[in-house]
């Protein structure tokens, strides 16, 4: 009978009454085969990275020594493969665990799988890497998997520790993204440097007052807000303030619309009680020290004004008794230039010569001595005349407006709308022309505005070249008559 071989080693077992005499070389094989498959050490050089299709094979070869069977298996290359490599182990029904190192260069990674090629069921080792894996010789369905996927070890202690896509404690880590790592103590032995960037931190302080003021150890959280509870309660006045230095770049003091900087009381303060109004408020007196006050609006005075100087050159203080007689001597020390309000006795006519002023309660004119003559300025004075005749100047109109009564439009554009006064009175017109003579081409709008246009609520459409119309509100019902 022939020798039969194991399945996993390929150790040839000779049949019973075979190899009478040659028992030595098969036993010497069967020696050499089991110390490659124990202790055996290869590196494969690949020639190419073959593909799922036509992958590389590393074989057992029974009864003989073969490259699939050693121990620890390293594979390398004489130069960048140009893409990921694939390597098959046959016979696809052998069980085997053994080492990989993958030596590629470029960073190509070796895809390991037994039996017909099936992603599900391959192995992927990064270069550069070892990894321990398994083949279960499952025939055309094998699979290859890392015997440490799912490692557990009682403790762990590593120079260093590079993990690609893994997790601790559920938390993954490694890979392109970065993750939160989860655990009940994470202790670093010397130091913590997060991504190189910055200090590298050597510890952790419990400080209330900061006293070690290092550069390169974190603070607590109840170490922080004691120093800061501290520092606040040393710094609360103005005069602290100041001595830890008060420097304003460029930075404003903002108030809300209801906040107030307030002085000694709740009775002294400034504020802004409405948009556009600042208050400066005092229960006894607001005193403004200056050489000038220069106010350049209205001076509103609800209550009385007291003056201890001058007003253009007049000494209030010295004239009060004048002020306040009841005599007309009032004139010699203020001539009259208001309305006279609140000066009881004192004459608003006495030291004024001519017409009194509007100002001071008079016209400031002389009637005219033709009624119904109107007032005509030369530049310097008003003089009576007579009321021209005719219609007012006349106004070129070009674009959509609102005109005013007693007024002469001349349209000067089409497709325009010329509208009438709001609310006019009996009497009032408004004498409207095409003064370009396109009107019957190019018609424009005269708009009622509220108002009938000869006793209809219509507008009225000027389509007559050259033609001009006198319109004149007559009543409610009529309204314009043309």
């Amino acid at each position: 009978m022939p020798s039969t071989y194991t399945v996993n080693l390929g150790i040839e077992k000779p049949a019973t009454g075979e190899q009478s005499g040659t028992w030595g070389d098969t036993v010497n094989d069967n020696s050499n085969i089991l110390d490659e498959a124990i202790n055996g050490v290869v590196s494969i050089t690949l020639a190419s990275a073959g593909s799922s299709g036509s992958p590389n094979q590393i074989a057992i070869t029974n009864g003989a020594s073969s490259t699939g069977r050693n121990k620890w298996i390293e594979f390398a290359d004489g130069g960048d493969l140009g893409a990921t490599a694939f390597v098959e182990l046959i016979p696809n029904d052998a069980e085997k665990i053994c080492f990989i190192r993958n030596s590629l260069a470029g960073s190509r990674s070796v895809i390991l799988f037994q039996g017909t090629y099936n992603a599900s069921n391959d192995i992927e080792i990064v270069a550069g890497t070892d990894v321990v894996v398994k083949f279960n010789g499952g025939g055309t369905g094998a699979t290859v998997v890392n015997v440490y996927a799912n490692l557990a070890v009682d403790g762990i202690v590593a120079t260093t520790a590079d993990i690609n896509g893994g997790t601790i404690d559920a938390s993954v880590i490694g890979g392109s993204t970065a993750a939160a790592v989860t655990g009940t103590v994470v202790v670093a032995n010397t130091s913590l440097n997060i991504a190189a960037d910055g200090a590298t931190v050597t510890g952790i302080k419990d400080e209330d007052n900061m006293a070690s003021n290092s550069a390169t150890k974190l603070a607590t959280q109840q170490s922080i807000k004691a120093y800061v509870d501290s520092q606040v309660g040393t710094a609360d006045t103005l005069s602290e303030v100041l001595a830890l230095g008060n420097t304003s770049g460029g930075t404003n003091v903002e108030l809300s619309t209801t906040d107030k900087v307030q002085f000694r009381d709740a009775a002294i303060y400034i504020n802004s009680s409405m948009d556009g109004q600042l208050d400066i408020a005092a229960d006894t007196e607001i005193q403004l020290v200056a050489t000038t006050v220069d106010l350049n609006g209205i001076l509103d005075v609800s209550g009385n004004i007291v003056v201890g100087g001058t007003v253009d050159g007049v000494d209030i203080a010295a004239r009060d008794a004048v002020l306040t007689s009841t005599t007309n001597t009032a004139n010699a020390a203020l001539t009259p230039t208001g309305d006279g309000s609140g000066l009881t006795g004192v004459s608003l006519t006495t030291g004024v010569s001519g017409t009194l002023p509007p100002a001071n309660g008079g016209t400031g004119l002389t009637a005219p001595g033709t009624s119904g003559n109107v007032l005509k300025s030369n530049g310097s004075a008003w003089t009576s005349a007579a009321e021209a005749a005719g219609y007012p100047a006349p106004t070129l109109i070009g674009v959509s407006g609102t005109v005013a009564s007693a007024t002469f439009q001349v349209a000067t554009a089409g497709s325009i709308t010329i509208t009438l006064p709001a609310s006019p009175s009996a009497g009032d017109y408004v004498v409207v022309k095409d003064g370009t003579g396109a009107a019957a081409t190019t018609n424009f709008t005269v708009a009622r505005n509220g108002s009938n246009i000869a006793a209809s609520a219509t507008d009225l459409t000027f389509d007559k070249n050259f033609a001009e119309i006198v319109m004149t509100y007559i009543d409610g019902t009529i309204g314009w008559s043309v």
